[in-house]
Protein backbone atom coordinates (compact mmCIF):
# COMPACT_ATOMS: atom_id res chain seq x y z
CA UNK A 1 0.00 0.00 0.00
CA UNK A 2 1.92 3.68 -1.19
CA UNK A 3 1.86 5.95 1.21
CA UNK A 4 -0.37 8.50 -0.75
CA UNK A 5 -3.23 5.91 0.00
CA UNK A 6 -2.06 5.81 3.43
CA UNK A 7 -2.33 9.61 4.15
CA UNK A 8 -6.14 9.19 2.38
CA UNK A 9 -7.42 6.41 4.45
CA UNK A 10 -5.75 8.41 7.36
CA UNK A 11 -8.14 11.44 5.85
CA UNK A 12 -10.68 9.66 5.86
CA UNK A 13 -10.90 8.05 8.91
CA UNK A 14 -10.38 11.75 10.99
CA UNK A 15 -12.86 13.00 8.50
CA UNK A 16 -16.03 10.45 9.99
CA UNK A 17 -14.47 11.34 13.48
CA UNK A 18 -15.05 14.90 12.96
CA UNK A 19 -18.52 14.11 11.81
CA UNK A 20 -19.36 12.72 14.91
CA UNK A 21 -17.70 14.57 16.96
CA UNK A 22 -19.78 17.49 16.11
CA UNK A 23 -22.98 15.50 16.20
CA UNK A 24 -21.99 14.00 19.87
CA UNK A 25 -21.11 18.02 20.58
CA UNK A 26 -24.80 18.92 20.06
CA UNK A 27 -26.17 16.10 21.32
CA UNK A 28 -24.29 16.95 24.57
CA UNK A 29 -25.32 20.14 24.63
CA UNK A 30 -29.04 19.53 24.28
CA UNK A 31 -28.22 16.90 27.16
CA UNK A 32 -26.72 19.01 29.33
CA UNK A 33 -29.35 21.77 28.86
CA UNK A 34 -32.60 19.58 29.26
CA UNK A 35 -31.55 17.75 32.47
CA UNK A 36 -29.88 20.76 34.14
CA UNK A 37 -26.58 18.53 34.34
CA UNK A 38 -24.34 22.18 35.11
CA UNK A 39 -27.00 23.69 37.46
CA UNK A 40 -27.21 20.21 38.37
CA UNK A 41 -23.42 19.71 39.44
CA UNK A 42 -22.93 23.13 40.64
CA UNK A 43 -25.53 22.71 43.76
CA UNK A 44 -24.04 19.21 44.72
CA UNK A 45 -20.72 20.78 44.62
CA UNK A 46 -21.97 23.27 47.16
CA UNK A 47 -23.22 20.81 49.39
CA UNK A 48 -20.87 19.14 49.76
CA UNK A 49 -18.55 22.64 50.15
CA UNK A 50 -20.95 23.46 52.67
CA UNK A 51 -21.77 19.68 54.33
CA UNK A 52 -18.39 18.48 54.03
CA UNK A 53 -19.59 14.65 53.69
CA UNK A 54 -22.41 14.03 51.00
CA UNK A 55 -23.78 12.06 53.20
CA UNK A 56 -25.06 14.58 55.94
CA UNK A 57 -26.52 16.80 53.07
CA UNK A 58 -30.15 15.44 54.13
CA UNK A 59 -29.38 16.78 57.32
CA UNK A 60 -29.02 20.11 56.54
CA UNK A 61 -30.44 20.72 53.09
CA UNK A 62 -33.15 23.00 54.62
CA UNK A 63 -30.35 25.40 55.86
CA UNK A 64 -28.99 25.01 51.74
CA UNK A 65 -32.08 25.50 49.85
CA UNK A 66 -32.78 28.92 52.47
CA UNK A 67 -29.41 29.56 51.16
CA UNK A 68 -30.20 29.00 47.34
CA UNK A 69 -33.33 30.96 48.32
CA UNK A 70 -31.62 34.31 49.17
CA UNK A 71 -32.42 37.27 46.78
CA UNK A 72 -28.49 37.45 45.78
CA UNK A 73 -29.07 33.67 44.71
CA UNK A 74 -32.21 33.79 42.96
CA UNK A 75 -31.14 36.78 41.26
CA UNK A 76 -28.96 34.90 38.98
CA UNK A 77 -31.69 32.43 37.87
CA UNK A 78 -32.88 34.31 35.03
CA UNK A 79 -35.53 32.44 32.78
CA UNK A 80 -36.55 33.58 29.38
CA UNK A 81 -40.09 35.24 29.06
CA UNK A 82 -42.06 34.33 26.58
CA UNK A 83 -44.61 31.66 25.17
CA UNK A 84 -42.41 29.57 23.24
CA UNK A 85 -39.59 29.87 26.32
CA UNK A 86 -42.20 28.78 28.95
CA UNK A 87 -43.40 26.21 26.53
CA UNK A 88 -39.44 25.07 25.99
CA UNK A 89 -39.60 25.16 30.32
CA UNK A 90 -42.28 22.84 30.67
CA UNK A 91 -40.77 20.41 28.73
CA UNK A 92 -37.60 20.87 30.05
CA UNK A 93 -38.74 20.20 33.31
CA UNK A 94 -41.34 17.03 32.15
CA UNK A 95 -38.10 15.07 30.90
CA UNK A 96 -36.17 16.32 34.18
CA UNK A 97 -38.95 14.88 36.65
CA UNK A 98 -39.33 11.36 34.16
CA UNK A 99 -35.00 10.89 34.04
CA UNK A 100 -35.55 11.43 37.91
CA UNK A 101 -38.52 8.99 38.25
CA UNK A 102 -36.33 6.28 35.91
CA UNK A 103 -33.13 6.75 37.46
CA UNK A 104 -34.20 7.73 41.27
CA UNK A 105 -31.89 11.01 41.65
CA UNK A 106 -33.31 13.23 43.70
CA UNK A 107 -34.14 17.09 42.62
CA UNK A 108 -31.22 19.10 43.86
CA UNK A 109 -33.04 22.34 43.43
CA UNK A 110 -35.85 21.21 46.70
CA UNK A 111 -39.05 23.05 45.47
CA UNK A 112 -37.51 25.34 42.53
CA UNK A 113 -37.53 23.70 39.11
CA UNK A 114 -34.04 24.83 38.14
CA UNK A 115 -31.01 26.99 39.77
CA UNK A 116 -27.74 29.04 38.40
CA UNK A 117 -25.66 27.06 36.76
CA UNK A 118 -22.86 29.90 37.51
CA UNK A 119 -22.43 31.42 40.77
CA UNK A 120 -20.08 34.18 41.29
CA UNK A 121 -17.98 33.69 44.49
CA UNK A 122 -18.80 37.08 45.44
CA UNK A 123 -22.68 36.82 45.22
CA UNK A 124 -21.63 33.85 47.01
CA UNK A 125 -20.16 34.16 49.91
CA UNK A 126 -22.48 37.84 50.27
CA UNK A 127 -25.28 35.43 50.64
CA UNK A 128 -23.66 33.03 52.75
CA UNK A 129 -22.86 35.52 55.65
CA UNK A 130 -26.32 37.39 54.98
CA UNK A 131 -27.46 34.41 56.13
CA UNK A 132 -25.51 34.30 59.27
CA UNK A 133 -26.21 38.15 60.01
CA UNK A 134 -22.67 38.70 60.53
CA UNK A 135 -22.53 42.53 59.30
CA UNK A 136 -25.54 43.45 61.42
CA UNK A 137 -24.05 41.79 64.74
CA UNK A 138 -20.92 43.39 64.06
CA UNK A 139 -22.55 46.48 64.03
CA UNK A 140 -24.32 45.70 67.20
CA UNK A 141 -21.04 44.57 68.62
CA UNK A 142 -19.24 47.68 67.40
CA UNK A 143 -21.96 49.95 69.00
CA UNK A 144 -22.12 48.29 72.48
CA UNK A 145 -17.60 48.68 72.67
CA UNK A 146 -18.24 52.60 71.90
CA UNK A 147 -20.56 52.78 74.65
CA UNK A 148 -18.86 50.74 76.97
CA UNK A 149 -15.40 53.49 76.01
CA UNK A 150 -17.76 56.20 76.39
CA UNK A 151 -19.52 54.97 79.37
CA UNK A 152 -16.15 53.93 81.36
CA UNK A 153 -14.14 56.42 80.21
CA UNK A 154 -16.95 58.85 81.41
CA UNK A 155 -17.42 57.68 85.33
CA UNK A 156 -13.23 58.12 85.38
CA UNK A 157 -14.17 61.96 84.77
CA UNK A 158 -17.20 62.29 86.80
CA UNK A 159 -15.21 60.23 89.58
CA UNK A 160 -12.65 63.36 89.73
CA UNK A 161 -14.92 65.80 88.98
CA UNK A 162 -17.06 64.89 92.50
CA UNK A 163 -14.04 65.27 93.85
CA UNK A 164 -13.09 68.82 92.67
CA UNK A 165 -16.55 70.04 94.06
CA UNK A 166 -16.29 69.16 97.16
CA UNK A 167 -13.06 70.08 97.23
CA UNK A 168 -14.03 73.35 96.25
CA UNK A 169 -17.78 73.28 97.80
CA UNK A 170 -19.39 74.00 94.81
CA UNK A 171 -21.65 71.05 93.55
CA UNK A 172 -22.20 72.56 89.61
CA UNK A 173 -18.79 72.90 89.03
CA UNK A 174 -18.07 72.51 85.69
CA UNK A 175 -21.41 71.07 85.29
CA UNK A 176 -22.04 72.38 82.06
CA UNK A 177 -19.25 71.71 80.64
CA UNK A 178 -19.47 67.81 81.52
CA UNK A 179 -22.81 67.90 80.21
CA UNK A 180 -21.41 69.50 77.01
CA UNK A 181 -19.23 67.06 76.97
CA UNK A 182 -21.45 63.92 77.14
CA UNK A 183 -23.31 65.25 74.45
CA UNK A 184 -20.20 65.56 71.92
CA UNK A 185 -19.81 62.04 72.47
CA UNK A 186 -23.80 61.37 71.80
CA UNK A 187 -23.00 62.80 68.27
CA UNK A 188 -19.65 61.22 67.86
CA UNK A 189 -21.67 57.79 68.49
CA UNK A 190 -24.41 58.97 66.31
CA UNK A 191 -21.77 59.85 63.36
CA UNK A 192 -20.48 56.19 64.19
CA UNK A 193 -24.20 54.45 63.85
CA UNK A 194 -24.72 56.72 61.03
CA UNK A 195 -21.72 54.64 58.86
CA UNK A 196 -20.11 58.31 58.75
CA UNK A 197 -17.11 57.41 60.59
CA UNK A 198 -15.20 53.71 61.49
CA UNK A 199 -15.18 52.25 64.84
CA UNK A 200 -11.79 52.99 65.47
CA UNK A 201 -11.76 56.68 64.29
CA UNK A 202 -15.01 57.04 66.67
CA UNK A 203 -12.90 55.66 69.68
CA UNK A 204 -10.19 58.04 68.85
CA UNK A 205 -12.22 61.33 68.85
CA UNK A 206 -14.10 60.39 71.75
CA UNK A 207 -10.83 59.67 73.73
CA UNK A 208 -9.47 63.41 72.18
CA UNK A 209 -12.75 65.15 73.25
CA UNK A 210 -12.61 63.67 76.86
CA UNK A 211 -8.59 64.72 77.19
CA UNK A 212 -9.20 67.91 76.09
CA UNK A 213 -11.95 67.92 78.82
CA UNK A 214 -9.41 67.33 81.11
CA UNK A 215 -6.91 69.48 79.87
CA UNK A 216 -9.38 72.47 79.95
CA UNK A 217 -10.20 71.50 83.59
CA UNK A 218 -6.65 71.42 85.08
CA UNK A 219 -6.21 75.12 83.43
CA UNK A 220 -9.25 76.29 84.94
CA UNK A 221 -8.60 74.80 88.69
CA UNK A 222 -4.85 75.60 88.47
CA UNK A 223 -4.50 78.63 90.49
CA UNK A 224 -7.36 76.89 92.76
CA UNK A 225 -5.27 75.89 95.69
CA UNK A 226 -8.16 73.66 97.05
CA UNK A 227 -7.23 71.65 94.04
CA UNK A 228 -3.91 71.08 94.26
CA UNK A 229 -3.76 67.63 95.80
CA UNK A 230 -6.27 66.62 93.12
CA UNK A 231 -4.78 68.26 90.05
CA UNK A 232 -1.67 67.20 90.83
CA UNK A 233 -1.89 63.56 92.04
CA UNK A 234 -5.07 62.11 90.63
CA UNK A 235 -5.12 64.46 86.94
CA UNK A 236 -1.60 62.70 85.40
CA UNK A 237 -3.14 58.81 85.83
CA UNK A 238 -6.39 59.97 84.79
CA UNK A 239 -4.74 61.64 81.46
CA UNK A 240 -3.14 57.84 81.33
CA UNK A 241 -6.56 56.22 81.92
CA UNK A 242 -8.01 57.78 79.21
CA UNK A 243 -5.46 57.31 76.78
CA UNK A 244 -4.97 54.17 76.86
CA UNK A 245 -6.37 52.39 73.73
CA UNK A 246 -9.15 50.18 73.74
CA UNK A 247 -8.93 46.97 71.81
CA UNK A 248 -11.44 46.85 69.10
CA UNK A 249 -13.33 43.59 68.80
CA UNK A 250 -11.91 41.19 66.24
CA UNK A 251 -13.62 39.46 63.25
CA UNK A 252 -12.25 35.90 64.72
CA UNK A 253 -14.19 36.56 68.69
CA UNK A 254 -17.44 37.94 66.89
CA UNK A 255 -17.72 34.81 64.75
CA UNK A 256 -16.50 32.95 67.82
CA UNK A 257 -19.35 34.32 69.60
CA UNK A 258 -22.19 33.12 67.65
CA UNK A 259 -20.95 29.76 66.54
CA UNK A 260 -19.29 28.26 69.93
CA UNK A 261 -22.60 28.82 72.24
CA UNK A 262 -20.67 30.48 74.82
CA UNK A 263 -23.81 31.58 77.64
CA UNK A 264 -21.88 34.22 79.53
CA UNK A 265 -22.84 37.01 76.75
CA UNK A 266 -23.32 40.78 77.59
CA UNK A 267 -26.72 41.35 78.45
CA UNK A 268 -26.99 44.37 76.14
CA UNK A 269 -25.62 41.56 73.18
CA UNK A 270 -27.92 38.60 74.29
CA UNK A 271 -30.69 39.51 72.00
CA UNK A 272 -29.25 39.91 69.06
CA UNK A 273 -26.67 37.43 69.23
CA UNK A 274 -29.72 34.60 70.34
CA UNK A 275 -31.28 36.04 66.94
CA UNK A 276 -28.35 35.34 64.99
CA UNK A 277 -28.05 31.48 66.84
CA UNK A 278 -31.78 30.57 66.10
CA UNK A 279 -31.56 31.64 62.23
CA UNK A 280 -28.60 29.41 61.74
CA UNK A 281 -29.31 26.88 63.99
CA UNK A 282 -29.44 24.11 61.17
CA UNK A 283 -25.63 25.16 60.33
CA UNK A 284 -23.31 21.93 59.50
CA UNK A 285 -20.70 21.54 61.82
CA UNK A 286 -18.37 21.43 59.11
CA UNK A 287 -19.17 25.32 57.97
CA UNK A 288 -18.78 26.28 61.42
CA UNK A 289 -15.36 25.09 61.79
CA UNK A 290 -14.32 26.48 58.07
CA UNK A 291 -15.95 29.49 58.98
CA UNK A 292 -13.84 29.81 62.71
CA UNK A 293 -10.58 29.35 60.53
CA UNK A 294 -11.25 31.76 57.82
CA UNK A 295 -12.17 34.45 60.51
CA UNK A 296 -9.03 33.75 62.20
CA UNK A 297 -7.17 33.86 59.24
CA UNK A 298 -9.00 37.38 58.18
CA UNK A 299 -8.13 38.72 61.32
CA UNK A 300 -4.47 38.20 60.81
CA UNK A 301 -4.48 40.21 57.85
CA UNK A 302 -7.46 43.23 59.14
CA UNK A 303 -7.08 46.42 60.82
CA UNK A 304 -10.04 46.54 63.05
CA UNK A 305 -13.14 44.98 63.14
CA UNK A 306 -15.18 46.65 59.73
CA UNK A 307 -11.99 45.58 57.57
CA UNK A 308 -12.36 42.39 59.27
CA UNK A 309 -15.35 41.84 57.82
CA UNK A 310 -14.13 42.78 54.31
CA UNK A 311 -11.27 40.21 55.12
CA UNK A 312 -13.78 37.35 55.57
CA UNK A 313 -15.50 37.22 52.82
CA UNK A 314 -12.49 37.10 50.52
CA UNK A 315 -11.25 34.65 52.77
CA UNK A 316 -14.94 33.16 51.90
CA UNK A 317 -14.27 33.87 48.40
CA UNK A 318 -11.18 31.80 48.17
CA UNK A 319 -12.52 29.38 49.96
CA UNK A 320 -15.39 28.82 47.45
CA UNK A 321 -13.03 29.33 44.54
CA UNK A 322 -10.75 26.38 45.96
CA UNK A 323 -13.87 24.13 46.12
CA UNK A 324 -15.04 24.79 42.65
CA UNK A 325 -11.29 24.61 41.40
CA UNK A 326 -11.86 20.72 42.20
CA UNK A 327 -15.33 20.71 41.40
CA UNK A 328 -14.48 21.69 37.99
CA UNK A 329 -11.98 18.64 37.68
CA UNK A 330 -15.08 16.11 38.76
CA UNK A 331 -17.16 17.90 36.23
CA UNK A 332 -14.63 17.24 33.40
CA UNK A 333 -14.42 13.69 34.78
CA UNK A 334 -17.85 13.10 34.52
CA UNK A 335 -18.12 14.67 31.60
CA UNK A 336 -15.77 12.77 29.49
CA UNK A 337 -17.16 9.39 30.45
CA UNK A 338 -20.62 10.92 29.33
CA UNK A 339 -18.82 11.87 26.46
CA UNK A 340 -17.38 8.68 26.08
CA UNK A 341 -20.78 6.63 26.90
CA UNK A 342 -22.69 8.96 23.90
CA UNK A 343 -19.94 8.51 21.33
CA UNK A 344 -20.45 4.52 21.52
CA UNK A 345 -23.99 4.64 21.33
CA UNK A 346 -23.78 7.62 18.41
CA UNK A 347 -21.40 4.77 16.68
CA UNK A 348 -23.37 1.64 16.96
CA UNK A 349 -26.49 3.70 15.93
CA UNK A 350 -24.61 5.03 12.93
CA UNK A 351 -23.03 1.65 12.35
CA UNK A 352 -19.55 4.01 12.05
CA UNK A 353 -17.20 0.65 12.21
CA UNK A 354 -13.57 2.29 12.38
CA UNK A 355 -12.49 -1.46 10.53
CA UNK A 356 -15.14 -1.26 8.23
CA UNK A 357 -13.96 2.10 7.11
CA UNK A 358 -10.64 1.85 6.90
CA UNK A 359 -11.62 -1.28 4.69
CA UNK A 360 -14.07 0.56 2.39
CA UNK A 361 -11.63 3.57 2.03
CA UNK A 362 -8.48 0.79 1.50
CA UNK A 363 -10.54 -0.61 -1.26
CA UNK A 364 -12.88 1.89 -3.03
CA UNK A 365 -10.44 4.95 -4.76
CA UNK A 366 -13.96 7.11 -5.00
CA UNK A 367 -14.84 7.51 -1.91
CA UNK A 368 -11.00 8.33 -0.59
CA UNK A 369 -11.07 10.85 -3.68
CA UNK A 370 -14.47 12.44 -2.48
CA UNK A 371 -13.15 12.24 1.34
CA UNK A 372 -9.89 14.07 -0.10
CA UNK A 373 -11.95 16.61 -1.98
CA UNK A 374 -14.41 17.54 0.83
CA UNK A 375 -11.63 17.78 3.30
CA UNK A 376 -9.87 19.87 1.60
CA UNK A 377 -13.22 21.81 0.40
CA UNK A 378 -13.91 22.52 4.49
CA UNK A 379 -10.53 23.82 5.53
CA UNK A 380 -10.92 26.22 2.61
CA UNK A 381 -13.97 27.36 3.87
CA UNK A 382 -12.61 27.76 7.81
CA UNK A 383 -8.87 28.59 7.14
CA UNK A 384 -8.01 30.08 10.35
CA UNK A 385 -10.36 27.66 12.72
CA UNK A 386 -6.64 25.27 13.47
CA UNK A 387 -5.05 28.49 14.35
CA UNK A 388 -8.13 30.11 16.19
CA UNK A 389 -7.86 26.35 18.12
CA UNK A 390 -4.45 26.13 18.79
CA UNK A 391 -4.59 30.12 20.18
CA UNK A 392 -7.59 29.43 22.28
CA UNK A 393 -6.09 27.41 24.46
CA UNK A 394 -2.56 29.27 24.57
CA UNK A 395 -2.24 31.18 27.22
CA UNK A 396 0.31 32.72 29.76
CA UNK A 397 -0.74 32.09 32.61
CA UNK A 398 -2.61 28.92 34.72
CA UNK A 399 -5.24 27.11 32.36
CA UNK A 400 -8.45 28.45 31.77
CA UNK A 401 -10.38 29.03 35.26
CA UNK A 402 -13.25 27.13 34.55
CA UNK A 403 -14.57 27.47 37.84
CA UNK A 404 -14.25 31.26 38.26
CA UNK A 405 -15.88 32.59 35.15
CA UNK A 406 -19.26 31.78 33.31
CA UNK A 407 -17.54 29.19 31.20
CA UNK A 408 -18.19 27.00 34.43
CA UNK A 409 -21.88 27.10 33.17
CA UNK A 410 -21.66 27.38 29.79
CA UNK A 411 -18.42 25.82 27.72
CA UNK A 412 -20.12 22.60 25.86
CA UNK A 413 -20.15 19.64 28.24
CA UNK A 414 -17.58 17.01 27.46
CA UNK A 415 -15.60 19.33 24.55
CA UNK A 416 -12.29 18.37 24.41
CA UNK A 417 -9.38 20.09 26.82
CA UNK A 418 -5.79 21.26 25.47
CA UNK A 419 -3.22 21.83 28.00
CA UNK A 420 -1.64 25.37 27.75
CA UNK A 421 1.41 26.35 25.48
CA UNK A 422 4.39 28.13 26.47
CA UNK A 423 5.48 31.36 24.93
CA UNK A 424 8.53 30.07 22.93
CA UNK A 425 5.66 27.63 21.06
CA UNK A 426 3.75 30.03 19.94
CA UNK A 427 5.01 31.87 16.26
CA UNK A 428 6.87 34.94 16.78
CA UNK A 429 3.83 36.98 15.91
CA UNK A 430 1.10 35.17 17.54
CA UNK A 431 -0.53 37.10 20.86
CA UNK A 432 -1.71 34.97 23.47
CA UNK A 433 -5.67 35.36 23.72
CA UNK A 434 -6.81 35.64 27.49
CA UNK A 435 -9.47 32.99 28.49
CA UNK A 436 -12.55 35.19 28.07
CA UNK A 437 -11.91 36.25 24.54
CA UNK A 438 -11.14 33.10 23.86
CA UNK A 439 -14.13 31.25 24.90
CA UNK A 440 -16.69 33.20 22.29
CA UNK A 441 -13.91 32.54 19.43
CA UNK A 442 -13.66 29.25 19.56
CA UNK A 443 -17.69 28.62 19.47
CA UNK A 444 -17.46 31.06 16.46
CA UNK A 445 -15.19 28.68 14.95
CA UNK A 446 -17.27 25.61 15.73
CA UNK A 447 -19.91 27.09 14.08
CA UNK A 448 -17.89 27.76 11.10
CA UNK A 449 -16.95 24.12 10.70
CA UNK A 450 -20.54 22.92 11.55
CA UNK A 451 -21.81 25.16 8.54
CA UNK A 452 -18.95 23.75 5.91
CA UNK A 453 -19.21 20.37 7.46
CA UNK A 454 -23.28 20.66 6.24
CA UNK A 455 -22.26 22.13 2.79
CA UNK A 456 -19.73 18.95 1.97
CA UNK A 457 -22.02 16.15 3.25
CA UNK A 458 -24.20 16.11 0.39
CA UNK A 459 -21.24 14.99 -1.70
CA UNK A 460 -19.13 12.40 -0.23
CA UNK A 461 -20.56 8.40 0.38
CA UNK A 462 -19.55 7.71 4.06
CA UNK A 463 -18.97 3.98 4.32
CA UNK A 464 -21.59 4.60 7.46
CA UNK A 465 -24.92 3.31 8.17
CA UNK A 466 -26.95 0.06 8.24
CA UNK A 467 -27.59 -0.73 4.74
CA UNK A 468 -27.58 -3.94 2.94
CA UNK A 469 -23.88 -3.29 1.60
CA UNK A 470 -22.43 -2.62 4.97
CA UNK A 471 -23.89 -5.71 7.25
CA UNK A 472 -22.88 -7.85 4.30
CA UNK A 473 -19.49 -6.40 4.73
CA UNK A 474 -19.55 -6.39 8.32
CA UNK A 475 -21.22 -10.15 8.85
CA UNK A 476 -20.55 -11.96 5.35
CA UNK A 477 -22.59 -15.28 5.30
CA UNK A 478 -19.31 -17.78 5.41
CA UNK A 479 -17.96 -16.39 8.80
CA UNK A 480 -18.75 -16.82 12.29
CA UNK A 481 -21.09 -14.56 14.75
CA UNK A 482 -18.64 -15.08 17.32
CA UNK A 483 -15.73 -13.85 15.10
CA UNK A 484 -17.30 -10.94 13.57
CA UNK A 485 -19.38 -9.41 16.52
CA UNK A 486 -16.79 -9.07 18.64
CA UNK A 487 -15.05 -7.12 15.40
CA UNK A 488 -17.94 -5.08 15.22
CA UNK A 489 -18.43 -4.00 18.94
CA UNK A 490 -14.42 -3.04 18.71
CA UNK A 491 -15.28 -1.05 16.17
CA UNK A 492 -17.87 0.72 17.75
CA UNK A 493 -15.62 1.10 20.76
CA UNK A 494 -12.82 2.75 18.75
CA UNK A 495 -14.97 4.94 16.97
CA UNK A 496 -17.32 6.22 20.36
CA UNK A 497 -13.25 7.04 22.14
CA UNK A 498 -12.43 9.04 19.23
CA UNK A 499 -15.71 10.99 19.14
CA UNK A 500 -15.08 11.64 22.95
CA UNK A 501 -12.13 13.51 22.28
CA UNK A 502 -14.01 16.36 21.07
CA UNK A 503 -14.26 18.07 16.79
CA UNK A 504 -11.71 20.53 17.65
CA UNK A 505 -9.24 17.81 18.32
CA UNK A 506 -10.38 16.09 15.29
CA UNK A 507 -10.39 19.41 13.66
CA UNK A 508 -7.02 20.49 14.14
CA UNK A 509 -5.58 16.90 13.52
CA UNK A 510 -7.49 17.03 9.65
CA UNK A 511 -5.28 20.33 8.89
CA UNK A 512 -2.01 19.01 9.76
CA UNK A 513 -2.72 15.81 7.74
CA UNK A 514 -3.83 17.78 5.14
CA UNK A 515 -1.26 19.95 4.70
CA UNK A 516 1.59 17.16 4.80
CA UNK A 517 -0.44 15.83 2.26
CA UNK A 518 -0.63 18.71 0.38
CA UNK A 519 3.17 19.11 0.03
CA UNK A 520 4.34 19.45 3.55
CA UNK A 521 2.93 22.52 4.67
CA UNK A 522 4.60 23.77 8.16
CA UNK A 523 1.54 23.53 10.36
CA UNK A 524 2.34 27.43 12.27
CA UNK A 525 1.99 29.28 8.79
CA UNK A 526 4.42 31.68 10.57
CA UNK A 527 7.37 29.32 11.37
CA UNK A 528 10.43 30.83 10.04
CA UNK A 529 12.47 27.94 8.61
CA UNK A 530 16.49 27.82 8.85
CA UNK A 531 18.43 28.45 5.66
Amino acid sequence: MSLPIIFDITLGVIFLFLILSLLASELQELLATLLQWRADHLKKSIEILLTGNAEEVSTYQTFIDNLYSSPLMRSLNQEAKGTLPRLFRRVSRNIGALYRSVTGARNVFGNQFSGPSYIPSKTFADALLQQLDVERLTQKISDYTMCRLGEEKLALVEDILKSLRNSVGDDSLLEAEFEGLRQRLRNIRDDFRSNRISLSRSMDLATEQIRLFIDSTEAYLKNNHHCQDIILGRLPYLKQAVQMKKLEPTIGEVMALVLNNRSNLPAELEDAVIQVRSRISQLPPHLKQNLIILANQAQMRSDGLQDGLRKLEQEVENWFNRSMDRASGVYRRNAKGVAIILGILLAAATNADTFLVVDRLSRDSAIRAAVSESANQLLSQSPQAPTRFREAFSTTGQPLPIPNSPSFGESSFGESSFGTLEPSALPPDTTPISPSAAAPNLQQELADVRDAVDTVLDDIPLPIGWNRRNRLQQFPPNTSLFISIPKRILGWLITGIAISMGSSFWFDLLSKVVRVRNAGTPSFPNDHRVE
